[in-house]
């Protein structure tokens, strides 16, 4: 493809306007379904672990508070019975300091249980308050020196102390089973995770990558036909040779070339004589089929670097970026004017086709496409009006008559009345100009 052909398509493409097809924008639904759904999964798995693992913290904690508070009580009624066989303020402090570990760590259990467990520290605060009023006693008769008294109120709390153990007891007990399950729940859980991730998410990364796929597929078609189109607008429909547009860009391309680098070109029109009677003879069909032949011909004849467009009808452009002066480009038109004067067969029927063509050299004749056309046009005129092959144009013909007509509705042609008969002449073909 050429680059004025990339240029174009590349201009063209912010107007195309091909709808998304339907599979794709379901495709990136799918995707996007997919990407949900991994993301929920990764965050369904975070969030439950992380529920179970607060919930083992919290089960710790409370079987870590009924253990402390059990040994802290067991410990507090050990001073107490110490206290009465030989009296202390050690003791005595020592046991006031367990009483108030016994009440932290029933807070404690309080405050991270539930409302089953609060009504249990209600309850064992209220019977460890009793059982406090009681060592105080004790101690205060042991104090007297009343140890018989002592004795005995310290008998009556024994079963205050048994209560309190007991519940106690049962409490880290409970709390412990609770978090043995919740341990069993969470390796549960670990297990499953560890069984499903890497299938959920392979499962999941296959999806996506034929999704991708699917999506890129579509993108690529739809770019496909994106270029094909511009292709087509760029190009005559009949002959697939370029239009006006792209004869006009690549024309540009060459005459900036030709400033750069300081060398000549020529745009050539060429027109098939008499073509109207073909159609008229022959039907409209073959008439096509005889001007796709013709652009076959002519894209053979020339080279690949130089460009044959069609501009409707029976007229041909062609632009030949490297000829070194004019009498090149008179070979070149030889050889293009031999080429299709040989026979073409259309419809079983063999034809031999007149063409007229004219030439103007740039950068000297022009420095513009339209310039360049509309001068060509008029040694065209001439050569078609003097029945010769071809004419290169001469400042002189513009002296005389210009023709009023249009070429395609944008290029305007001159002609001139009577042209001067030194630069219209019969052309003979040489024998190899192109090489």
């Amino acid at each position: 493809m050429a680059d004025s052909d990339v240029r174009l398509i590349h201009r063209a493409r912010p107007d195309s306007r091909i709808p998304r097809p339907a599979a794709s924008r379901v495709a990136l639904t799918a995707m996007l379904v997919v990407l949900l759904a991994i993301s929920g999964f990764a965050i369904w798995a975070s969030r439950t672990t992380q529920q179970s693992l607060t919930q083992i913290s919290r089960l710790t904690s409370l079987t870590h508070a009924t253990d402390s508070a059990a040994l802290s009580f067991e410990t507090e009624a050990f001073l107490v019975h110490q206290y009465l066989m030989r009296p202390s303020p050690d003791l005595k402090t020592a046991a006031a300091a367990r009483s108030a570990d016994v009440v932290a760590y029933l807070r404690t259990f309080k405050k991270d249980g539930d409302a089953q467990d609060a009504v249990l520290v209600e309850n064992l605060l209220r019977l460890h308050q009793t059982f406090v009023g009681g060592t105080v006693g004790t101690m205060a008769a042991a104090d007297r020196g009343d140890l018989v008294t002592a004795a005995a109120i310290n008998s009556s709390i024994d079963p205050d102390f048994g209560a309190v153990q007991s519940k106690l007891a049962a409490a880290s007990v409970h709390e412990l089973a609770e978090t043995n399950r919740a341990f069993t729940s969470l390796h549960q859980h670990q297990d499953f995770l560890v069984t499903v991730t890497a299938p959920t998410f392979g499962i999941g990364m296959l999806i996506l990558l034929l999704l991708a796929l699917i999506v890129l597929a579509y993108q690529r078609s739809a770019e496909k036909r994106a270029a094909e189109e511009t292709l087509q607008l760029m190009h005559d429909a009949l002959t697939g040779l370029p239009n006006r547009p792209l004869f006009r860009d690549r024309g540009d391309l060459a005459l900036a070339a030709a400033a750069r680098n300081s060398v000549s070109g020529a745009v050539m029109l060429l027109d098939l004589d008499r073509f109207k009677e073909v159609n008229d003879a022959l039907g409209h069909d073959q008439g096509d089929a005889l001007l796709r032949a013709v652009a076959s011909r002519l894209k053979a004849t020339l080279r690949d670097s130089d460009t044959v467009g069609r501009l409707g009808g029976d007229e041909f452009t062609i632009l030949l970026p490297h000829v070194a002066d004019r009498e090149a480009a008179m070979a070149v038109a030889a050889k293009v004017a031999d080429a299709l004067q040989q026979s073409f067969l259309v419809g079983g029927v063999s034809l031999n086709l007149e063409v007229s063509l004219g030439f103007a050299i740039f950068p000297e004749q022009g420095q513009d496409i339209d310039t360049l056309i509309r001068r060509a046009d008029t040694a065209m005129f001439v050569s078609k009006r003097d029945h010769v092959s071809c004419t290169a144009y001469a400042p002189e013909l513009d002296a005389n008559a210009p023709r009023a007509a249009a070429l395609g509705g944008t290029w305007a042609r001159y002609a001139p009345e009577r042209p001067s008969a030194a630069v219209a002449a019969q052309i003979v073909a040489p024998d190899d100009v192109l090489g």
